[in-house]
């Protein structure tokens, strides 16, 4: 039996679920609920999450989850790098400052390589950020070409 606050596998004699506390009464017993989301299953499918329950109770989540063993992500959380890349991007244009542009691409790169390894959302973020990041490195190279250009223009006229 799971417990209906959080899904947490008990045993027939259990009174308190040791994950999160909560009473187990006994009505419990005679129901079935999700190990990954904790509603109520009577499906073989939970309405709820997707999950697949098999004929002993357990679940199995039918999305595509990396179980990594001691390293499990949440295949729903945007990445923290990706959301920076493109904030610092942006601020790059902004501000006009180079080195925000330089350090967007680098948290991009790397934004692309955890969203693969953790199964994590924000792979078009961080692709945004690094474009942007270029954008604004290629328009700074054109702008500070442009004021030598001139400014060579311009002392060649006061001479």
């Amino acid at each position: 039996m799971f417990c209906k606050n959080c899904g947490a596998e008990l045993t027939a004699d259990t009174k308190f679920c040791p994950k999160c506390g909560k009473g187990v009464t006994s009505n419990n017993a005679n129901k079935m609920y999700c190990s990954n989301c904790g509603k109520e299953v009577h499906d073989e499918y939970c309405s709820n999450c997707g999950t697949k329950i098999t004929e002993n109770g357990n679940c199995n989540n039918v999305h595509n989850i990396n179980l990594n063993i001691g390293r499990q992500h949440n295949p729903y959380k945007t990445n923290t790098y990706a959301i920076w890349s493109l904030i610092l991007a942006c601020t790059s244009f902004v501000f006009g400052w180079f080195l925000l542009a330089i350090v967007a691409i680098i948290l991009g790169n790397m934004a692309k390589t955890q969203i693969m390894e953790r199964n994590e959302q924000g792979y078009n973020l961080a692709s945004a950020g690094i474009v942007l990041g270029w954008i604004n490195i290629g328009l700074s190279i054109f702008a500070v070409v442009l004021l030598l250009i001139f400014s060579a223009g311009f002392l060649a006229w006061l001479v």
